[in-house]
């Protein structure tokens, strides 16, 4: 699934979560594509890190692929690069 938005931040989260889950329960594996995330905030963090737990809860793979290098290091200042499976 490529992320057609620009930001991940608590403005996209509710509709993206629900979009998320959606697409959890119809595939046993998931790939965000998030090339054109431009911005993310902590909420949209939460997001990712929800829904990876909820993937690993039904024993889905969920893969994170093409972040840009200022989207990977926000995510690695929080610590949370190792939980979402993203190489720092």
């Amino acid at each position: 699934m490529i992320l057609e938005t620009s930001e991940l931040t608590i403005y996209e989260v509710e509709k993206l979560q629900t979009l998320f889950l959606d697409e959890l329960t119809k595939k046993s594996d998931f790939t965000i594509d998030m090339k054109n995330i431009e911005k993310i905030d902590m909420v949209g963090i939460q997001l990712l890190l929800s829904l990876k737990k909820s993937a690993d809860a039904q024993n889905q793979q969920l893969t994170f692929i093409n972040l840009n290098e200022n989207i990977s290091h926000h995510i690695a200042l929080c610590a949370c690069n190792t939980p979402l499976g993203i190489a720092s």
